[in-house]
Protein backbone atom coordinates (compact mmCIF):
# COMPACT_ATOMS: atom_id res chain seq x y z
CA UNK A 1 0.00 0.00 0.00
CA UNK A 2 1.08 3.75 -0.70
CA UNK A 3 1.14 6.23 2.18
CA UNK A 4 2.77 9.35 0.51
CA UNK A 5 1.63 12.83 1.32
CA UNK A 6 2.48 16.32 0.01
CA UNK A 7 1.01 19.29 1.85
CA UNK A 8 2.45 22.77 1.09
CA UNK A 9 2.13 25.74 3.76
CA UNK A 10 3.83 28.18 6.14
CA UNK A 11 4.53 27.71 9.89
CA UNK A 12 2.36 28.78 12.72
CA UNK A 13 5.57 28.68 15.19
CA UNK A 14 8.90 28.12 15.40
CA UNK A 15 9.70 24.50 15.21
CA UNK A 16 11.03 22.82 18.13
CA UNK A 17 13.43 19.99 18.72
CA UNK A 18 13.74 17.21 21.40
CA UNK A 19 16.01 14.63 22.10
CA UNK A 20 14.39 10.82 22.08
CA UNK A 21 16.75 7.88 23.10
CA UNK A 22 16.23 7.21 19.29
CA UNK A 23 17.00 10.85 17.75
CA UNK A 24 16.75 14.21 17.74
CA UNK A 25 12.74 15.03 16.50
CA UNK A 26 12.00 18.20 15.39
CA UNK A 27 8.15 19.65 15.96
CA UNK A 28 6.14 21.83 13.18
CA UNK A 29 2.95 22.70 12.09
CA UNK A 30 2.12 24.05 9.08
CA UNK A 31 -1.11 25.85 7.57
CA UNK A 32 -2.53 25.70 4.00
CA UNK A 33 -5.26 28.36 3.29
CA UNK A 34 -7.77 27.39 0.21
CA UNK A 35 -9.90 30.02 -1.02
CA UNK A 36 -13.32 29.88 -2.38
CA UNK A 37 -16.24 30.69 -3.64
CA UNK A 38 -19.94 29.51 -2.79
CA UNK A 39 -22.55 28.64 -4.99
CA UNK A 40 -23.92 32.61 -3.94
CA UNK A 41 -20.84 33.21 -4.77
CA UNK A 42 -19.42 34.43 -1.53
CA UNK A 43 -16.07 33.96 -1.22
CA UNK A 44 -14.62 32.38 1.68
CA UNK A 45 -10.88 30.82 3.27
CA UNK A 46 -10.75 27.30 4.50
CA UNK A 47 -7.35 26.62 6.48
CA UNK A 48 -5.77 23.53 7.22
CA UNK A 49 -3.24 22.39 9.97
CA UNK A 50 -0.87 20.22 9.81
CA UNK A 51 1.40 18.32 12.73
CA UNK A 52 4.92 17.53 10.92
CA UNK A 53 8.15 15.53 12.56
CA UNK A 54 11.42 15.20 11.29
CA UNK A 55 13.34 12.84 12.63
CA UNK A 56 17.03 13.42 12.42
CA UNK A 57 16.95 16.93 10.70
CA UNK A 58 20.57 18.58 10.13
CA UNK A 59 20.90 21.91 12.50
CA UNK A 60 20.90 24.24 9.18
CA UNK A 61 17.70 22.88 8.41
CA UNK A 62 15.77 23.45 11.85
CA UNK A 63 17.24 27.10 12.44
CA UNK A 64 15.16 27.85 9.25
CA UNK A 65 11.90 26.20 10.23
CA UNK A 66 10.83 29.19 11.97
CA UNK A 67 6.84 30.32 12.25
CA UNK A 68 6.08 32.20 8.92
CA UNK A 69 8.65 30.01 6.50
CA UNK A 70 6.33 28.44 3.80
CA UNK A 71 7.91 24.51 2.56
CA UNK A 72 6.43 21.58 1.26
CA UNK A 73 6.61 18.33 2.86
CA UNK A 74 6.49 14.96 1.82
CA UNK A 75 5.90 11.89 4.05
CA UNK A 76 3.83 9.41 5.51
CA UNK A 77 1.03 9.98 7.32
CA UNK A 78 1.06 8.11 11.17
CA UNK A 79 -2.13 8.16 13.86
CA UNK A 80 -0.84 9.16 17.19
CA UNK A 81 -3.67 7.20 19.65
CA UNK A 82 -3.36 8.10 23.05
CA UNK A 83 -5.92 8.05 26.64
CA UNK A 84 -7.15 11.40 28.39
CA UNK A 85 -9.60 11.65 30.60
CA UNK A 86 -10.65 8.01 29.70
CA UNK A 87 -11.76 8.78 25.87
CA UNK A 88 -8.59 7.71 23.30
CA UNK A 89 -7.64 10.46 21.67
CA UNK A 90 -6.50 9.92 18.03
CA UNK A 91 -4.75 12.06 15.70
CA UNK A 92 -2.94 12.38 12.05
CA UNK A 93 0.51 13.49 11.41
CA UNK A 94 3.27 13.81 8.57
CA UNK A 95 6.42 11.97 9.14
CA UNK A 96 8.70 14.20 7.12
CA UNK A 97 11.14 12.61 4.31
CA UNK A 98 11.91 15.72 2.62
CA UNK A 99 11.53 19.75 3.59
CA UNK A 100 11.58 22.05 0.53
CA UNK A 101 11.63 25.75 1.55
CA UNK A 102 9.79 28.29 -0.45
CA UNK A 103 10.83 30.42 1.15
CA UNK A 104 13.56 31.40 4.83
CA UNK A 105 13.73 33.87 7.08
CA UNK A 106 16.69 34.92 9.33
CA UNK A 107 17.25 33.41 12.99
CA UNK A 108 17.27 36.53 14.95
Amino acid sequence: MINQVVFEGNLGADSISVITEESAVTKFNIANTVKYKTKAGEEKEQTTWVKCEGWGLPKWMVEKLLKGVRVIVTGSLKENVYEKDDKTIRSLFITTDTINFLETKKAE
